[in-house]
C-alpha cells in the first residue's frame, strides 16, 4: 500500500532496479502486431534482430501470414501478447529499502 510507504518507488518481482515514475517504459510493455514474414527484416531500437521468444515461439512453425508481436526494444518476438514472459509484476515498495539492493532505473530516476 502506498500510502503505508514514506517514499515510493516501483520494483518487478525479481528485478534488479528501482523506478520513481510507475508509468516507467520498462515497467510496461507496448506491443506491436507484424507480420511474420517481416519479422527477417525487423530489428528493435537498438538496430538487433527479433528471436523466437523461449516461452511462446520457440520450435512453433509460423506461416507468412500469421502475426507475431514485437517491442520496440525487446529482443525477442512473441506468438501472443499475453505470453508470461511479458506479464510482469510491480509492486511498491519505499526507496530507502529498493536502494539497499537494487539500483535506480536509468530511464525514469
Amino acid at each position: 500500500d502506498e500510502t503505508s510507504v514514506k517514499q515510493p518507488v516501483y520494483v518487478k518481482e525479481n528485478g534488479t532496479v528501482y523506478h520513481k515514475a510507475k508509468a516507467c517504459s520498462y515497467l510496461t510493455v507496448l506491443m506491436t502486431r507484424i507480420d511474420y514474414d517481416t519479422i527477417k527484416s525487423a530489428r528493435n531500437t537498438s538496430g538487433g534482430k527479433y528471436k523466437p521468444c523461449k516461452s511462446c515461439a520457440d520450435g512453433k512453425n509460423f506461416s507468412d501470414s500469421d502475426v507475431v508481436y514485437v517491442s520496440k526494444s525487446g529482443t525477442s518476438f512473441h506468438s501472443t501478447p499475453l505470453c508470461k514472459s511479458l506479464i510482469k509484476t510491480v509492486k511498491t515498495m519505499d526507496k530507502e529499502e529498493a536502494a539497499k539492493t537494487r539500483k535506480p532505473c536509468s530511464k525514469c530516476n
